[in-house]
């Protein structure tokens, strides 16, 4: 009997047939087989669901010159100039340069005296322009360049990220997970973790992944074992 045949075979739940297709018995004895203690997937048999998230920016603005007063953290956060947006402090400056890739940068920095440097690359800079060598921070970055952009730090706001994070995908595993998210990267605009969600001894509330868990594992090897009953195993024993 192939396996495909196999996992046609029914499951029984509370004595009632439940048909599972090949695809699908396939990966719910997968799922089971990697319910043992000291699973790399399975992080101590907690039997989690695996959760990819993405980092969600805030829905609200604060002046950028508060913002770096009170160290807010500024990575992946949204600038705004009027009713312009940019996703980084360099990404402004370079529009209101009319700078909109590398050949348009060279030709600039090759014809003015004050050059056109991306603020995440101040720090590998040995030797910075007079006119960037006192820049801490995004704030002192646009007013650097306010004598070419016109664009001072007072009128742009900056809505930083949050605290929360929101699902992108699950998965049974993290190998899984990471595939899933290889195939979403065009989709990936921000800041992702990877998070598994345990059980409820584990700290998951109760009504959550867990009792679906439960169900998926329990299928999972009542297929296991209708596998075995067909092989006769003998020792030399």
């Amino acid at each position: 009997m192939t396996e495909n045949e196999k996992a046609r075979e029914p499951i029984a739940i509370h004595g009632l047939p439940v048909k599972v297709d090949p695809q699908n018995g396939w990966l719910l004895k997968q799922f089971a087989a990697l319910q043992f203690e000291g699973s790399v997937d399975n992080f101590g048999t907690k039997m989690p669901i695996h959760v990819l998230e993405q980092q969600v920016p805030s829905n609200f603005s604060i002046p950028l010159s508060d913002a770096v007063d009170d160290g807010t953290d500024l990575d992946g956060a949204e600038y705004y100039v009027e009713d312009s947006s940019f996703s980084s402090v360099s990404d402004l400056v370079m529009s209101y340069l009319n700078l909109y890739n590398e050949n348009d940068i060279a030709k600039y920095n090759s014809s003015h005296c004050r050059p056109f440097i991306p603020f995440e690359k101040l720090s590998d800079c040995d030797d910075l322009p007079k006119f960037l060598e006192y820049v801490d921070n995004e704030r002192d970055y646009i007013d650097a360049y306010t004598e070419d952009t016109s664009v001072h730090s007072q009128i742009v706001s900056v809505a930083p990220m949050t605290n929360s994070f929101e699902p992108m995908g699950y998965a049974f595993t993290h190998q899984e997970l990471e595939y899933y998210q290889k195939s979403i990267d065009n989709h990936i605009f921000h800041f992702c973790r990877t998070y598994a969600h345990a059980g409820e001894q584990y700290g998951r509330r109760v009504g959550d992944f867990y009792p679906i868990m439960e169900f998926l594992h329990s299928a999972g090897e009542q297929l296991l074992r209708e596998d075995i009953k067909r092989y006769d195993i003998y020792s030399d024993i």
